[in-house]
C-alpha cells in the first residue's frame, strides 16, 4: 500500500534518478511508519536502491525547517532592501548641497564677471 506525501515528485533514487514513492509499514495495528521506495526496482531496470532505511516523516520534517529557515533570509533580505540606507541617504544629502553650492558659486562669478566686464566711467576714465 502506497501512501501520498508532499514531497512526491520532489525525490529521486540517488542511482537511477527514478521517483521515489512512500510505502507504508504497520509495525503494530497502532504503529505505522511511511519509508522510501524506489519505483525503478520495481521496474525492468531493477534499480540497487530498492529501500531506503529513513523514514519520510524525518525527511518532511528537516525539509520543512530548511524552507522555514530560507523563507526567513528571504524576508529579512527584503525588509534590507526595503529600509532606507541611512549612508545612502546621508551621501544624496550632501550630494544635493554640494550642487547646490556649486549652483550659488556660479551666479556669484557670474555676477563678479560682469561687473569686472564693465567699461570704466566717470573719475576712473582714461
Amino acid at each position: 500500500m502506497h501512501f501520498v506525501s508532499w514531497l512526491v515528485g520532489s525525490l529521486k533514487c540517488k542511482e537511477c534518478g527514478s521517483s521515489v514513492i512512500i510505502d507504508m509499514q504497520k509495525k503494530s495495528p497502532t504503529n505505522t511508519h511511511r519509508y522510501l521506495a524506489d519505483s525503478g526496482w520495481l521496474t525492468i531496470d531493477k534499480c540497487v536502491a530498492r529501500k531506503y532505511s529513513i523514514r519520510i516523516d524525518d525527511i518532511e520534517e528537516s525539509v520543512y525547517a530548511a524552507m522555514c529557515e530560507r523563507s526567513q533570509q528571504i524576508e529579512i533580505a527584503h525588509k534590507q532592501k526595503e529600509a532606507p540606507d541611512i549612508e545612502t541617504e546621508s551621501i544624496k544629502e550632501l550630494r544635493s548641497k554640494k550642487a547646490e553650492l556649486e549652483r550659488k558659486l556660479q551666479t556669484k562669478s557670474r555676477k563678479r564677471k560682469a561687473i569686472n566686464t564693465k567699461p570704466l566711467t566717470g573719475p576712473f576714465a582714461m
